[in-house]
């Protein structure tokens, strides 16, 4: 997709009860008119959703917000749903976590 010059990925993963996780990686889009031939399009629906960014430096970025999603949901602090999670993976910056919560 870099190659596409597409420089901010979204991954959208969902868990299927009998399947597991399955992850599907892209870009924003905001005009349905501007989907390329050959791409393929799902919408992530409106829903409550705790945010996660890098709490410092980070050897790996992503394990470090997968942790911190691990330790919220032990402390209480969040109650998962489940369903569909988006990671935004900017060119420069810092990722964004966002995970679905009841």
């Amino acid at each position: 997709m870099r190659l596409q010059k597409i420089r901010d990925l979204v991954a959208v993963f969902t868990c299927q009860p009998r399947a597991g996780w399955s992850a599907v990686f892209g870009y924003r889009l905001d005009d349905p008119d501007d989907l390329e031939i050959g791409d393929s399009m799902i919408r992530v629906g409106e829903r409550y959703a705790a945010r996660f960014v890098p709490d410092g430096p980070s050897p790996d970025l992503y394990k470090d917000l997968w942790r911190q999603v691990e330790m919220a949901e032990k402390e209480g602090a969040i109650t998962r749903a489940y369903t569909q999670e988006v990671a935004v993976i900017p060119e420069r910056g810092e990722p964004e976590l966002y995970i679905s919560v009841i």
